[in-house]
């Protein structure tokens, strides 16, 4: 450990190890594959780059560890990491982890996933027939000029494989509209890493994930850095739908009620899912639902 550092900082960071300790040691939610003790020694590495960790909650910064063993993921080899976010460190997932998610939970096998991006001076063909997507890509080793898009590309063990192609400007489109934190420090020091994580991010939406549990897919959701939810749940506010309640029938299990006043997630979720539901009723079910989702609190 650099000596410069403060005892503050060592004992936090001793705290926070201590802490970390117990309550991973004691989770039952963990990944069968997941090395607790190599998890501990790990993460007990990773806080030692942490410049000033004394200024952030120590709730935070546990919660956070924790988050990365649900899922999985190693913080010393930078397949998550923890964010400033006021006073506290916020649990977020790297490029190498969300392939080491998509790898692990993916239903249809993965053989290999990857992301790259494209500059000014590469070249890069895509091209669609009958369904089957084709890419060449021809990379300048000895350019560097500006990124103009990424692509991510998903070889599954049956030989099928699916590609995801997006350009500079769908991608600072979704920094503006989507990032958590469109100017850290990852944005603006580590652009490419961003540029593969958006576009690998977008290419998971065709890869039917299959977590160990809810908690899973609750941080994979939360913990992305994009408000995907909030941005649905500003959408759907657009349209006047206060009004709107379920049908006073006896075949309906709530008559009458407004579905913003149900906390039943399976029943909403049914409800959206049947082809006859009214429109101003499945958007109502739809708002509750990520109101239902933005409030999960993952206990750890």
């Amino acid at each position: 450990m650099n000596n410069n550092k403060s005892i503050t900082t060592i004992d936090r960071i001793d705290e926070i190890r201590s802490d970390l300790s117990v309550q991973i040691m004691s989770h039952s939610g963990l990944p069968e594959s997941l090395n607790k003790e190599r998890f501990i020694a790990n993460s007990y590495e990773a806080l030692k780059n942490i410049e000033n960790i004394e200024k952030y909650k120590k709730e935070s910064i546990t919660q956070g560890l924790v988050k990365g063993a649900i899922m999985g993921l190693d913080f010393l080899n930078k397949e998550c990491y923890l964010v400033p976010r006021g006073s506290e460190l916020i649990f977020q997932t790297d490029y190498k982890g969300e392939k080491k998610i998509a790898q692990m939970y993916s239903i249809k096998k993965i053989k290999n996933i990857f992301a790259n991006t494209v500059k000014k001076g590469d070249r890069f063909e895509y091209t669609e027939r009958d369904g089957k997507k084709e890419y060449n890509y021809f990379p300048d080793p000895f350019s560097n000029g500006e990124l103009i898009g990424a692509f991510a590309v998903v070889n599954y063990q049956d030989g099928t494989i699916d590609i995801e192609i997006m350009s500079a400007q769908e991608i600072e489109q979704v920094r503006r509209d989507y990032s958590s934190a469109p100017e850290s420090k990852a944005w603006k020091k580590s652009p490419g890493e961003m540029y593969k994580k958006t576009v690998i991010r977008r290419l998971c939406k065709h890869i039917e994930i299959q977590f160990q549990n809810p908690k899973m897919m609750g941080i994979w959701e939360d913990e992305s850095g994009f408000d995907f939810k909030e941005k649905k749940q500003k959408e759907l506010f657009e349209g006047d739908i206060t009004d709107v309640k379920f049908p006073n029938t006896d075949k309906c299990k709530y008559p009458g009620v407004s579905p913003l006043d149900i906390d039943d997630m399976n029943y909403l979720k049914m409800v959206v899912d049947f082809d006859k539901t009214p429109e101003p009723l499945r958007h109502a079910c739809e708002l509750r639902i990520a109101q239902l989702e933005s409030k999960d609190v993952i206990d750890v």
